[in-house]
């Protein structure tokens, strides 16, 4: 019997002694009888081999049909567990669809109905569904003849908790289009780039990005991409230059580690916020996006964005805020870090997963606040009629357009930001955005390099109108008018705030606002306050904490 076997196994192997390192398939991969071994990203595997899936009549011996889905063959019995966890791993690694993300197996799944692409992490049953797909387990019995079996449970319980692979690809995230890598090369290959780690689902039969672009192609680019948002009710040239700067975010977020958040404003219903947001979702996926509602707590937007960018989303959009945009801490790290770690809801485990997604949110009359300031560029929408809803448009189908015509201007821009590159990445002076310098070099110095505005001024216009800002500014003001400059104890503010100042009086007003209390000045609060706000410059002015005397916090405002 067992001759026989060998027999059949020789006849459906075909020999190979050496596998590239690179991206493989079970058919692309087999192994010679004679040494029994092969290798794999330079390391040796040894007892493995491919079989096609037959019946046990086949393995024993007798006619069989001839093959046509490869399996990997893993022989599992007393003592045999560490090898067949080895070759089970390896297989997942064969099979281009699975792969290691935060000591997870993680697989890359297009979702039926809309053929959306997404990250699913495996649990166990996920990883003995997978593993039946590829494999074929057998067990000797008490005979000495082979059977078949499912696979290992124990081994499928490991793969699914051992967090450390030997063969497993690690995977940062999808990528929906050809993107730049971080040396400024162009991957236009979809499937898994070994620079990157990301994997590309797209089609790149359309995407011609020149070799060595000019200014001039830059120019004809960037004129296509401005052709898109002529009647989109954009405010200013600013404006317009941060809807193309949004535009290239989108097209090249991938290769980003950090990059900051969009926000289209307006100041009234139908301008046409929502659209914009889709246009530029456009540039991300080939997908109309799914827009999300804003949370209303910090555990709300830390959950939110954890089971967001587990599924590795090209676009995260919230839409029609109705308040402004407030500095929630999981929001600010997961737009000024690559990664976000928390604890996922439903659960004791803990995730970290890549921000690598772009952040979009819309409303009338509402912006970015506090810190959040420094971490949004924002578009106003300006129509200028009464009733924005009911113009008419000449491209009444542009959406449509674009997602026909998406390729080209993914073309376009990549190559305004390819030509910059080749230029030899000429700066133009500007003041510096803090945690996204790369993303300042590839969605902001080409525009200045062909002569737009630059987009980042609606970031230092918002820390201007920053309402926290001026609230701040207003209590250094009248502070130093009415306290002086020496130190002050808080309990000093509240008395002084009841006692001299007049029920109108402008500081009595804004510490009444900064400590919360409903007409009185709530001492423990205004502590607090003036905590957060220590050190703080608006005006030329900024509030210190003086030496201590008699063990009492004192403070002072001071010019700087």
């Amino acid at each position: 019997m067992e001759k026989d076997r060998v027999a059949i196994l020789v006849e459906n192997v075909t020999d190979m002694t050496d596998v590239t390192d690179r991206c493989i398939t079970p058919q692309e991969v087999t192994f010679p009888l004679e040494s029994g071994s092969a290798t794999i990203k330079g390391k040796a595997i040894s007892t493995l081999k491919n079989i096609t899936d037959a019946s046990e009549a086949d393995i024993v011996g007798g006619d069989h049909a001839q093959p046509k889905v490869m399996k990997t063959e893993i022989l599992i019995g007393s003592g045999q567990v560490r090898k067949a966890l080895t070759e089970a791993e390896l297989a997942l690694a064969q099979s281009g669809r699975y792969f290691q993300r935060d000591g997870r197996i993680a697989e890359v799944l297009q979702l039926p109905g809309d053929g959306s692409w997404c990250i699913k992490d495996l649990d166990e049953l996920g990883v003995l569904h997978a593993l039946a797909g590829l494999t074929q387990w057998m067990r000797p019995d008490n005979k000495g003849s082979l059977k078949y079996v499912d696979p290992h449970p124990l081994v499928c319980k490991m793969l699914s908790r051992v967090g450390q692979f030997e063969y497993l690809q690690v995977l940062n995230g999808l990528a929906f289009q050809p993107h730049l890598r971080p040396d400024a090369t162009i991957c236009n290959v979809p499937g898994y780039d070994e620079k990157t780690g990301l994997f590309g689902v797209f089609n790149v039969d359309d995407v011609i990005v020149p070799e060595a672009p000019t200014m001039e192609d830059a120019r004809t680019a960037l004129a296509c991409l401005q052709g898109l948002i002529e009647e989109c009710a954009v405010a200013t040239p600013v404006d317009r230059s941060t809807t193309i700067s949004a535009m290239l975010t989108a097209a090249v977020r991938p290769g980003l580690p950090t990059a900051p958040m969009f926000h289209v404003k307006a100041h009234q219903m139908g301008t046409g916020k929502s659209f914009l947001c889709q246009l530029i979702t456009a540039f991300s996926s080939d997908k109309s996006g799914a827009p999300v509602s804003f949370p209303r707590s910090e555990g709300d937007c830390k959950n939110l964005l954890l089971s967001q960018f587990k599924r590795s989303p090209p676009v995260i959009d919230f839409d029609n805020l109705t308040s402004d945009i407030p500095a929630y801490a999981s929001l600010c790290t997961a737009l000024t870090s690559e990664w976000l770690e928390g604890r996922l809801l439903g659960g004791n485990t803990i995730a970290r997963v890549s921000t690598r997604t772009l952040m979009l949110s819309s409303g009338n009359n509402v912006g970015p606040s506090a810190d959040m300031a420094r971490r949004t560029l924002t578009i106003l929408l300006d129509s200028a009629t009464e009733v924005p809803a009911a113009r008419k448009f000449k491209r009444p189908n542009l959406m449509t357009e674009v997602l026909r015509d998406r390729n080209r201007y993914i073309s376009a821009a990549l190559t305004i930001v390819k030509a910059w590159v080749v230029a030899g990445r000429p700066m133009t002076e500007c003041p510096p955005l803090g945690s996204f310098g790369q993303w300042s070099d590839w969605c902001r110095q080409p525009l200045l390099w062909l002569g737009c505005p630059d987009p980042v001024e609606s970031v230092f216009k918002a820390l201007e109108d920053d309402p926290e800002r001026q609230l701040l500014g207003r209590i250094l003001e009248g502070w130093q008018v009415r306290l002086g400059s020496g130190p002050v104890l808080a309990r000093e503010v509240t008395q002084t705030a009841i006692s001299k100042l007049a029920v109108d009086d402008d500081l009595h007003d804004s510490l009444i606002e900064v400590s919360g209390g409903q007409g009185s000045v709530n001492q423990r609060k205004l502590g607090r306050w003036l905590s957060r706000n220590e050190g703080r410059v608006v005006n030329g002015k900024r509030l210190m904490r003086a030496p201590k005397s008699r063990n009492v916090e004192s403070w002072q405002v001071v010019s700087v």
